[in-house]
């Protein structure tokens, strides 16, 4: 069995779960003929071409995926000392990634080339789950790479930098999706518009006063003693989280410890503008409470702003 991992590279492809599985293959004694690409290109000027050729974001992605994988098999190829490379085939190879992608089998470097294209498939499906891609495009990316006479493996880590940075582009945007959905939705709306009517009375309420353009507005039950709550103190405090309609969303638990700073996202916020044994009620607005999306754990609709009352004793 062949182990293509190139020194600590791999382990970090298996923990990012991007290549699933350190790659196996066959003895390569019986392949056939060596066959290398004419050009000696440069897999940087290679990407380089790709990503200038591109249309759109999602051309950019199969780009660097592509030219990824494909550099990152042509390097584990060419300097994986099990593999025979007088008679490493490519033309075979790729002729197995190929027909993977397409979907079928058969012989020595073509069977390797089934391997490789197994592992670039679920690399693929795993992507194109998060959006549509060219297949075909994609493929010209990977074999682009694969053709190419070396990779070193500095590029190679350069290049799935790429890769994990549009990785984390497609997640960015995929989100931002999802939250312009929400945020655009009926119940989002009602919500902005129950919170923009509370919001307005405050401006003719001397008890409630905003902090600063936070958009969180405070009114103080008790005054406290003392500085402002530093963020490394640790505080006994009771607090409810309520709907704007009065009904509890989430209670603590009488004289509870809490860090001044990490116990929960609105908490946070309000201890910084409160002092020992001050008593106050809060307005939060949904940016500080549960975001766009809300928490149907706690009944919290999507965009909606909420009362926190606290007791710091």
């Amino acid at each position: 069995m062949l182990n293509f991992a190139p020194g600590n590279l791999i382990f970090l492809l298996l923990m990012k779960k991007i290549i699933c599985g350190a790659m196996a293959a066959v003895l390569l004694s019986s392949c056939g003929g060596s066959e290398k690409a004419a050009d000696n290109q440069s897999i940087d000027t290679l990407l380089s071409e790709r990503l200038e050729n591109s249309k759109n974001w999602e051309d950019s992605v199969i780009s660097v995926e592509g030219t990824f994988l494909g550099g990152y098999y042509n390097y584990n190829l060419h300097n994986n000392p099990q593999v025979n490379q007088e008679t490493l085939n490519m033309k075979e190879i790729e002729r197995g990634i190929r027909q993977v992608m397409a979907t079928d089998t058969a012989e020595m470097s073509y069977v390797l080339g089934i391997q490789i294209g197994l592992q670039i498939l679920e690399t693929y499906r795993m992507t194109s789950a998060d959006m549509p891609l060219d297949k075909g495009k994609f493929m010209e990316s990977v074999m682009g790479a694969l053709r190419l006479d070396s990779v070193g493996e500095e590029q190679i880590k350069q290049i799935y930098s790429r890769f994990e940075e549009t990785n984390t582009e497609v997640q960015r945007r995929k989100q931002q999706e999802i939250e312009k959905e929400i945020f655009n939705s009926p119940e989002a709306e009602q919500n902005r518009i129950m919170a923009q009517s509370i919001c307005s009375k405050f401006q003719s309420n001397p008890d409630f006063k905003q902090i600063g353009n936070t958009g969180i507005y405070c009114c103080i039950d008790q005054e406290g003693e003392g500085e402002l709550l530093a963020p490394n103190d640790r505080v006994k405090v009771t607090f409810t989280v309520l709907h704007l309609s009065g009904e509890p969303v989430e209670n603590a638990v009488e004289k509870a410890m809490f860090p001044a700073r990490g116990y929960n996202p609105m908490l946070t916020e309000v201890l910084k503008y409160m002092r020992h044994g001050e008593k106050a009620k809060f307005f939060i607005p949904y940016e500080y409470a549960y975001g766009v999306e809300g928490n149907s754990n706690f009944g919290v609709g999507p965009c909606e702003s909420l009362y926190m009352d606290v007791e710091v004793l």
